[in-house]
């Protein structure tokens, strides 16, 4: 007999207290299940993220090199125009000398 003079059932006790301990258990292994989940998702995010990250740079990059080609283009266009200006003058002058 113990408190209040009601009879015990250890034996329930004790298989309530195994069926708890397996439920404590199998949320532990569920939470360590999530848990791995999780860091896997975060690492697949932190790769796609660098992956990004790289694909940026080199798009940037890209830009860059293109903007220096059309600048050059522009500059190298500019040069010739010139060049064609100052034959046209002298093709003008002595075409007045032939005159």
């Amino acid at each position: 007999m113990a408190f209040n003079d009601r009879p015990v059932d250890y034996d329930r006790l004790e298989r309530k207290l195994n069926e708890t301990l397996g439920l404590l258990a199998q949320k532990e292994i569920d939470i360590k299940e999530g848990l791995e989940l999780k860091s896997y998702e975060i690492l697949v995010v932190k790769e796609k993220h660098d992956e990004l990250v790289k694909q940026s740079l080199l798009t940037k990059s890209h830009y860059e090199g293109l903007v220096k080609e059309k600048t050059k283009v522009i500059t190298d266009l500019k040069l010739k125009e010139e060049k064609d200006i100052d034959k046209m003058i002298s093709m003008e002058k002595q075409l007045k000398l032939l005159k």
